[in-house]
């Protein structure tokens, strides 16, 4: 259901949201990938605009 975006009833999620593990690792790498995603942008985005 959480793809459907804000659409969605939260008490029609709460029990998905409820149930979210969290990890230290799965963190670090989310970040990993959002810093390496947003530095390309920058530097893609440098070069094309002048």
């Amino acid at each position: 259901h959480l793809v459907a975006g804000p659409i969605v009833r939260y008490r029609h999620i709460q029990n998905e949201l409820g149930s979210l593990d969290t990890d230290p690792n799965l963190f670090s790498f989310g970040m990993y990938r959002f810093l390496l995603g947003f530095n390309k942008k920058i530097l893609l985005a440098n070069m094309v605009v002048p």
